[in-house]
């Protein structure tokens, strides 16, 4: 769940990202303020199809237990 002062990221249109679990991770914990933060931006990206992960997670859905 993104904090409160956040909203949800508009319907993709166009290309489809692809990353390593970790690149994308790296990525995003450059732009965000604290590990928390960083896991709803993960979440929420990977959750609206905005981002395929490739690699070893790739096809998996990742669960994010609160």
């Amino acid at each position: 769940m993104l904090p409160s002062t956040q909203q949800a990221l508009p319907p993709l249109e166009g290309d489809v990202f692809r990353s390593t679990l970790l690149m994308l991770v790296m990525t995003v914990n450059e732009f965000t303020d604290s590990p928390e933060e960083t896991v709803d931006v993960v979440h929420e990206l990977l959750d609206t199809n905005r981002v395929q992960l490739t690699g070893n997670f790739r096809g998996t859905r990742l669960r994010r237990d609160a």
